[in-house]
């Protein structure tokens, strides 16, 4: 036994050992130990992104010039240098130069471009700004398209009058701090310090892992049952709120009715439920309920969430039929008990009432759920830029911190319907989910005070599609239809169209298709590989918790190697996200 420890005590003091031996191999000796930046300067030696000034010293304190933060910025890239040498160099950069081939290749993938520089110097040793870097930083990260849509937005610094896209950007997404609320101090140096902070939390958000992939299992979901366990949980949509005339009271139904939302428990649910009770994937069920439902009480018209949420007995009664829900859904034979519940209500305005007692709502759900060890999701609609309309119905402060999680249905933003007058000079140009639009529901979901906790929020993206039909330059349908997905990529193989183009728009990061049928243009919107990857990088960018796409059936699964072309192929890239 006293040998045992012994031996034991022996490792315990190599591991020690060694521990702060590596710890001494990766600092430098003009770094104060234990300060703020010691970790980031660390780390970017770790990389091998620094190797400092000579001496073992980093050169704390000391300003960063543009080719040494260009540099840092290019291996944080990872980039294999190529100094086969561009159109145009520099007049002020040679060859012989030890930054030519981190500049070269920094004008090569646009990390820095050529016309941003006056008089067509570089001026390599020149102490970098801080707004220089913001602009380096989003081009590194190729999120110039996004800056540019920002750029129309206030900015909340006052000492910004240029570049306001880039700066917001990188404040976003944690890379570099204002010096205070309202300012910015874009035109001041950093130091090397600075820079080191800025590069790891680049790599921090590159490296991001998003811890959990949520699903939906509902309407025409089964051709893809068979990947429910690819998901670490999945909401079964196999209940909704519904209004009963004869009794006039609110219920939580579970079946299907004629003109009723398609949200029922199928006949056949407990063979589904036993294929997924092999894997590891959590069960949820979903309650459904549309505000833009009106229902005719004795009185009057009232919307339908609406309702419920104001009536204690209405809120008591539902509480309790979820409690039975989730832990005793029954057929004949067995029953399935959830592990949890996700709550969507859709379409909630702050009224005034509505978005407090929807608080209210979860406040005395949880408990329920807490008691028998069960998880609450909420699904929220998002926030949108001033002057656009949406549903502001939610506290997402309070939500976030009464939910596991919260899912943001950051889509479904198309044109839904036109009026005869915008007939006259509609153009189509309704992608479902801009990427400005998705970054502004994430920016407003997680602000500071007012919203969710990062590693709480899961962005959601749908596979709908939206397409107009025009005829002699006008378009003739007032609402989008919407194609299945094996309709367009059936249209894109079809060697009798001719006249079609498949598209990708940079700016709204989203594909189209075009195409002419019978003297009629079309033009249909929907999502691919790029634009679903897109918003998965944004998710990582921010650090959220995860994604959840809504809904299994409908997500583009072509894998055949014909099929390539034509980045319908989702389905692999939701597969990789748990790998």
């Amino acid at each position: 036994m006293r040998k045992a420890v012994s031996i034991l005590l022996v490792l315990i003091l190599v591991i020690n050992i060694s521990a702060a031996t590596t710890s001494s191999e990766t600092s430098f000796n003009d770094v104060p130990k234990g300060h703020l930046y010691e970790e980031y300067i660390n780390k970017l030696k770790e990389l091998n992104i620094t190797n400092g000034i000579g001496n073992g010293a980093f050169g704390f304190n000391k300003q960063i010039t543009r080719a040494e933060f260009l540099t840092f910025l290019i291996r944080l890239q990872g980039l294999e240098l190529d100094n086969t040498q561009i159109t145009e160099m520099f007049k002020d950069v040679d060859a012989t130069d030890w930054f030519y081939p981190y500049i070269n290749m920094g004008l090569k993938n646009k990390t820095i471009i050529k016309s941003d520089y006056l008089d067509d110097k570089f001026q390599p040793n020149k102490p970098i700004t801080r707004e220089e870097m913001a602009v380096m930083i989003i081009r590194s990260m190729e999120y110039d398209y996004l800056a540019a849509a920002v750029n129309k937005q206030p900015s909340q610094f006052k000492d910004v009058i240029q570049r306001a896209g880039y700066i917001e950007l990188a404040k976003d997404l944690g890379i570099i701090n204002g010096r205070s609320k309202d300012i910015f101090d874009p035109d001041a140096k950093a130091t090397k310090q600075e820079a080191a902070a800025m590069l790891i939390r680049i790599y921090n958000n590159n490296n991001n892992k998003l811890d959990k992939v949520n699903g939906f299992y509902a309407i025409k979901s089964f051709e893809q049952a068979d990947k429910i366990n690819t998901f670490d949980s999945v909401g079964f949509g196999w209940s909704r709120l519904d209004y009963n005339q004869n009794t006039q009271q609110i219920e939580l139904t579970t079946t299907m009715k004629n003109g009723g939302h398609p949200f029922y428990v199928p006949t056949d649910f407990q063979l589904l439920i036993n294929d997924v009770n092999t894997g590891s994937t959590a069960k949820y069920l979903m309650v459904f309920g549309s505000n833009e439902d009106v229902v005719s009480t004795n009185t009057k018209k009232e919307r339908l969430v609406s309702l419920l949420l104001n009536s204690e007995t209405a809120v008591d009664k539902l509480i309790s039929d979820i409690g039975v829900l989730i832990n005793n859904l029954s057929d004949d034979s067995s029953k399935t008990q959830f592990d949890g519940v996700i709550i969507d209500f859709e379409g909630l305005r702050d009224n005034g009432v509505d978005k407090q007692s929807f608080v209210r709502f979860l406040e005395k759900l949880k408990p329920l759920l807490d008691a028998s060890n069960k998880k609450l999701m909420v699904s929220v609609n998002p926030a949108r830029e001033a002057g656009q309309p949406y549903y502001n119905g939610y506290d997402f402060a309070a939500i976030g911190q009464l939910a596991d999680y919260v899912i943001l249905m950051a889509h479904d933003y198309e044109t839904k319907r036109i009026s005869s007058q915008e007939m006259e000079y509609f153009k189509g140009e309704t992608p479902l989910a801009p990427i400005k639009d998705v970054y502004l529901a994430i920016k407003y979901a997680l602000n500071a005070g007012t919203g969710v906790p990062k590693e709480k929020l899961l962005l959601q993206m749908s596979f709908s599609a939206a397409q107009w039909q025009f005829k002699n330059g006008t378009v003739s349908n007032s609402e989008p239809y919407s194609p299945e997905y094996i309709k367009i990529i059936n249209r894109m193989k079809d060697a009798s169209t001719t006249i079609k183009s498949s598209n990708y728009s940079e700016i709204y990061q989203a594909p189209y298709l075009t195409y002419e049928d019978e003297g009629i243009r079309n033009i249909v919107w929907y999502e691919d590989e790029r634009s679903i990857a897109a918003k998965i990088k944004l998710a990582k960018m921010f650090g959220l918790g995860g994604l959840s796409f809504w809904r299994l059936g409908t997500i583009p699964n072509f894998s055949a190697p014909e099929d390539d072309a034509y980045n319908l192929d989702v389905w692999s890239i939701i597969q990789e996200l748990n790998k």
